[in-house]
Parts: C-alpha cells; structure tokens; sequence
C-alpha cells in the first residue's frame, strides 16, 4: 500500500508545479514580487536593452532558478532572462542558444550592492542589466544627473550663525523703552 501511494505521489507531484511560462510579460521589466519602487522600475525600463527581460517573482515553489529563467525566457522569446527572488535570495541568468553570459561577473555586481544594502534590490538589478550590457558590448544610457541636497543642509544653520555675528548693531532711536516718547 505505501509503494502504490508514492507511486501515486510522484506521478501527480509535477502537476502541483508552478507553471512560470504562463507569465506574462509587462514590458522590460516584471516585478511580480512588487520590489521595485516607481524610481527603481522607470530606470530600469530606459537602461535594460533590448532582448533582454527582468523578472522579479515572490517565490519560486521550490522549482530551481535556472529552469525557471529558462522557462521564462523561452516562453518570452527573450535572448536574455535575469530573475531574481528576493525572499528566498535566488538569481538566475538564462540566454538563448549561442550568447555567453558570465553569471558569476552578473552575481558578484548584484551581491556588492545587497551586501552593503539588503534592501537595494533595485540597484542590484541595475547592476545586473549594466553586467548584461557589458558583457553583450551593448552601451547602457546613463542616468540623469540629481542633485542631492542632503550633503549641503548645514549651510542652513551656519548662514544663519554667520548672519547674527557679522550684523551690525542699529542704534537705539527715540522710539525706544528708555523713558518714553521724547525723553532726554
């Protein structure tokens, strides 16, 4: 009996599977674990080139990352999938037949970004898909240039400062509090 139920089991184990190719694609970036802030995806969409799809899922349902990129990139028809996991901390790289990508160059510029911030999982895809790029002799756009005011908020209270000690003193007029209206 307990031959005939593992038998069973395992005949039926597949179909409990997530079926990954059934996804469907969003545009350059697919973040169906919902990591990515409006900031993070707008950049990813202008920098990720073309052929080349990022997915971010919740969970991979114990299936391994590259046959789950692999799924993914086959059902997309993408040359180069990156997918990323980041509650379970998984990432895989799948590329069509004939283009070579160094997955361990793609994961040593995404774990310097999660190593000093875990919570970049934004940034690590950027470096990601600047790896891709690289790696493909394709020119990544750049990012607009911001400027940061934070380095420069103690100009405020020190203008302040500098403002009461190099004032001059007014003198005193005939409408001051000693003695009154024409007092002299």
């Amino acid at each position: 009996m307990p031959r005939r139920f593992a038998l069973v089991l395992m005949a039926v184990s597949p179909a409990w599977a997530f079926d990954f190719s059934g996804l469907k694609k969003q545009g350059p970036v697919n973040d169906f674990a919902r990591v990515l802030g409006p900031v993070e995806r707008d950049r990813l969409q202008r920098i990720t080139p073309p052929g080349v799809a990022v997915v971010t899922v919740s969970s991979l349902y114990r299936e391994p990352p590259d046959a789950v990129a692999r799924a993914i990139r086959g059902a997309w028809n993408e040359d180069v999938v990156l997918l990323l996991s980041p509650a379970e901390h998984r990432f895989a790289a799948a590329a069509r037949d004939g283009v070579i990508l160094d997955q361990a160059a793609i994961l040593v510029r995404m774990s310097t970004v999660l190593d000093s911030r875990p919570d970049a999982v934004g940034a690590a895809l950027i470096e990601a898909v600047h790896s891709v790029a690289e790696q493909r002799g394709q020119q990544v756009p750049a990012a607009p240039r911001t400027f940061d005011v934070r380095p420069f908020v103690w100009l405020i209270p020190a203008g302040a400062l500098l403002w009461l000690v190099a004032r001059k003193p007014r003198p005193a007029s005939q409408w001051s509090n000693r003695g009154g209206f024409g007092a002299s």
